[in-house]
């Protein structure tokens, strides 16, 4: 284990900090952290709580930050759930790397599997299924059992799997004669299965350039490939409501004609297109990724800005929905729009949230909270002032502090070593967190990896 991790618990605010996490007896502000104190203290945590986090920052680049610095610190796997694009035209055009990692996620929180979470207030704020949709929908293949290939390919088709001639990319499978291709969305890799009768004979992973098999395996797993996974049901309800629309209400020509093609559209099996102009009939029972979850720990990072950026896309979907109903392109009663923050507040208010700001911006917000304030600075080295950091280090390797320095390669690493050891610093190189002895507070460590803060003092 990464023995940075086990640093805060010999502190006596970390610890009140840990018995409050555990007990959830209080929602919890934590100030003064820099962006990769927030990572470190998060992971220490669920390190000592047992309890997962999933952790909610204002924008993308926080977001993948925010990785960058918990994968420095982690044994648990990191995953990422990105915003949808939201587009209200029709577009031929699809993305799997986004569908990909939603699907991901999903999958993870659903299974129980360890996971830390981390997504954008813009991923919190799109209404998601719900998890009774997802259970019992992936499919398992074995060597030597009965399956029928119809079903295979209806089966297919319901979890979002797209029939194509060649199998390139995740999310589509190809059938040729007793051969049958998929590309799982949760893995890398395509497999290919092949039929003798209705028994399947053998299954291997292949190489979608070559098309050449390149492992026999016996057995493996695929989960659904499309978040929205409609029910025929769904769609005929969703048909009607709109036909109905259609008869009874009061629509120019324009509009008419733009539903009866989007009709036509979903009739014929292409709801992806339609999804966001038509989002209140296919996903009327939406909710959040809150409702995926029981005994997590909630961290909004910088929560100010995740409330002022909420704000300000619900502002911009709401001009978005307005240009398009001016130029009869979308219903205004069943078109995608965003939750709000107080509609996401009510959704986990049943769950420990932990608020995460460096500076308080706005008292109310924590005014009901348990508040941790820990006081700390960013220390980075720029040649200018070369001298006055080596002095700083020298300072605090006092016999009380541990001092980690940690650079992006090895080289940089290799440098500033010597450097320091021309200046009389006592330094250790390790190639690991895990080799760092916490008790030793007289020499630097200097390590090589990726944090947002290239110093840890």
């Amino acid at each position: 284990m990464n023995k940075l991790v086990e640093q805060p618990i010999r502190f006596s605010k970390f610890n009140k900090l840990l018995n409050d996490v555990k007990t959830a007896s209080n929602d919890i502000s934590i100030l003064g952290l820099s962006d990769s104190q927030k990572a470190h203290i998060i992971y220490s945590l669920y390190n000592y709580s047992n309890k997962l986090p999933v952790i909610v920052c204002p924008n993308v680049s926080t977001a993948k930050k925010m990785i960058q610095d918990l994968k420095f610190y982690s044994e648990t796997e990191i995953v990422y759930f990105p915003s949808n694009e939201v587009i209200y035209y029709n577009s031929d055009i699809e993305s799997r790397e986004i569908e990909n990692q939603r699907v991901y996620a999903i999958n993870k929180m659903i299974s129980g599997e360890p996971a830390i979470i981390v997504t954008t207030i813009e991923a919190l704020m799109q209404k998601v299924m719900q998890k009774e949709t997802y259970l019992n929908k992936n499919m398992k293949f074995r060597v030597g059992e009965s399956a029928v290939l119809e079903d295979i390919v209806s089966n297919l088709v319901s979890l979002g799997y797209k029939r194509q001639d060649v199998v390139e990319s995740s999310g589509q499978f190809a059938v040729r004669g007793g051969l049958l291709d998929i590309f799982p969305a949760n893995e890398s890799f395509p497999y290919r299965i092949e039929f003798f009768g209705d028994e399947i004979d053998s299954i291997r992973k292949f190489d979608t350039d070559t098309q050449k098999s390149t492992e026999n395996i016996d057995v493996f797993e695929l989960s659904f490939s499309n978040e929205y996974i409609i029910s025929d049901k769904k769609i005929k309800g969703a048909i009607d409501k709109l036909n109905e629309k259609l008869n009874n209400a009061n629509y120019s020509q324009e509009l008419k004609e733009k539903v009866e093609e989007d009709i036509q559209k979903i009739e014929d099996g292409n709801i992806g297109s339609n999804i966001y102009r038509y989002f209140n009939l296919f996903v009327s029972d939406g909710v959040t990724l809150f409702d995926y979850i029981d005994d997590r720990v909630i961290y909004f990072d910088e929560i100010s800005r995740c409330i002022e950026r909420s704000k300000a896309i619900i502002e911009e979907n709401n001009e978005t929905i307005k240009i398009m109903i001016e130029k009869n392109e979308v219903h205004p009663d069943f078109v995608f729009r965003y939750m709000n923050f107080e509609e996401i507040e009510v959704k986990y208010k049943n769950l420990l949230s932990v608020y995460l700001e460096r500076i308080n911006k706005d008292r109310n917000l924590h005014a009901k909270r348990k508040e941790y304030s820990f006081s700390c600075r960013e220390v980075n080295f720029f040649r200018s002032s070369m001298d006055v950091q080596i002095n700083e280090i020298k300072k605090y390797l006092n016999g009380e502090n541990l001092v980690v320095l940690v650079f992006s390669t090895l080289k940089k690493v290799e440098t500033i070593k010597n450097l320091l050891l021309d200046n009389g610093v006592k330094v250790k190189e390790v190639y690991s967190a895990d080799e760092i002895d916490l008790r030793n507070k007289t020499s630097a460590y200097i390590l090589s990896g990726i944090i947002s803060s290239r110093i840890c003092l």
